[in-house]
């Protein structure tokens, strides 16, 4: 089972044992993301389509979540395999808390996800109209989060939630 996945710069060949999860598209980048995953005391990397935005793991929901430019990828942490994946998708950033919640935002909203599915994912009720939302780190139960307010360009806001008791800290 995957334990732990961080991203790391393209390796030097035979360094690790390599999986490469590439969907065929014409619409596809020429640029690549790879991560490094922990299994005990064994690791492997795992190449994806697209320039990186981030990763999240999860074993309470058994996932590996990769966000790349060109796709949303669901990695099964048992059986290393895709279980979903989504072509250019919407979402810019994600992040991950040491209990396994997995957040993801398109600029305009966040989400949690629920399960090891992409349809299933629970809204977080933004305390303002946000846009160009980014996850910036975890500060205890709290999650890091700037924006801009919508239509109030010029001011960038600092907002803190707390994702063990769902809600806003300030």
């Amino acid at each position: 089972m995957i334990t732990q996945a961080v991203r790391i710069q393209q390796p030097i060949s035979g360094m690790f044992q390599e999986k490469i999860y590439d969907i065929e598209s014409s619409w596809n980048s020429d640029k690549w993301t790879w991560i490094k995953f922990t299994e005990d005391a064994d690791y492997w990397c795992g190449e994806f389509r697209g320039e990186y935005r981030g990763i999240g793991y999860s074993a309470s929901l058994g996932i590996c979540v990769v966000l790349t430019s060109d796709y949303l990828y669901i990695i099964d942490n048992y059986t290393h395999q895709m279980i979903y994946f989504e072509q250019h998708p919407q979402y810019i950033d994600l992040i991950s808390t040491p209990e396994g919640d997995i957040f993801i935002t398109d600029d305009y909203s966040i989400e949690k996800f629920v399960d090891n599915s992409i349809n299933n994912r629970e809204i977080v009720v933004m305390p303002l109209n946000a846009d160009y939302i980014r996850f910036k780190g975890l500060d205890g139960n709290a999650i890091r989060i700037t924006c801009y307010e919508f239509l109030r360009w010029g001011e960038e806001l600092e907002l803190w939630y707390d994702y063990k008791n769902n809600e806003w800290m300030n």
